[in-house]
């Protein structure tokens, strides 16, 4: 291959030394039609890529008649009412409240506002959500929220999203409804 490249080279010379004598322009100036000719072919057939996979839409969600997503606005006012009435039952009764009315999914407030949190299939449908599921998305996961300041995440990401989820909602496939007659349970 060494070999290959200084014959170029000594070539490449003996034809400058002959234009130099002709008065012709430099060779090594032009385009190197013949280095580009003289390169090796590629090695093989070019690399198979495979296609990326189809993009999969989210289902609808299928609500109950009478149920529809809470208003990011509804969700706000739920937030800061779980705040006030933590403050007034001195935590303690609020952490007692919440550990009875997650078995519906429900928070204090959503209870007191007719929300609930609910689970989505993978069809869309929507079920009642857990109870180790409403544990897990109210303290780990709100609480984790809460102090790395992505909260403001899931603000935009409630005001933005299709299915008005936060960031904790979609950890755990969650979303929150309107359910004020109770369909849901």
């Amino acid at each position: 291959m060494q070999s290959d490249r200084w014959r170029e080279l000594k070539e490449l010379e003996r034809r400058r030394l002959e234009a130099a004598e002709r008065g012709e322009p430099d060779p090594a100036d032009r385009e190197p039609e013949a280095s580009v000719a003289s390169a090796p072919p590629p090695a093989g057939p070019p690399p198979v890529v495979p296609p990326s996979p189809p993009r999969v839409a989210e289902a609808p969600l299928a609500l109950p008649a009478g149920v529809e997503l809470s208003s990011p606005g509804k969700r706000i006012a739920a937030t800061v009412l779980d705040g006030v009435l933590f403050v007034l039952t001195l935590v303690v009764g609020w952490v007692v409240w919440s550990l009875i009315v997650y078995t519906r999914g429900q928070t204090p407030a959503k209870g007191l506002l007719g929300m609930r949190t609910v689970t989505i299939a993978e069809d869309g449908a929507v079920v009642e959500t857990a109870y180790g599921r409403m544990l897990l998305r109210e303290w780990p996961l709100k609480w984790l929220c809460s102090f790395f300041f992505l909260w403001v995440v899931s603000g935009i990401l409630i005001l933005s999203d299709r299915r008005r989820q936060g960031l904790w909602d979609k950890v755990v496939s969650t979303t929150v409804v309107d359910d004020p007659h109770g369909s849901l349970h």
